[in-house]
């Protein structure tokens, strides 16, 4: 969040920058993450399927870095 704001701190952003910013802080590609969480409903199919908190975390783990 600190890298966001200082980033965007004078221009306006969308949900794509943040994005983009989370991505570069953590040096790996999130988009699976942010398609299945935020815009997508495969987050609920998780939480409501027998998958383990380890298993969900290995499922982003996985996500190719960038």
């Amino acid at each position: 969040m600190r890298t966001f704001l200082s980033d965007f701190s004078a221009r306006p952003a969308n949900f794509k920058d943040f994005e983009g910013v989370v991505a570069q802080v953590f040096g790996r590609d999130l988009s699976r993450y942010f398609d299945e969480w935020i815009f997508g409903t495969e987050s609920s199919q998780l939480l409501l399927g027998n998958a383990s908190i380890q298993e969900m975390v290995q499922r982003y783990r996985e996500a190719p870095t960038r």
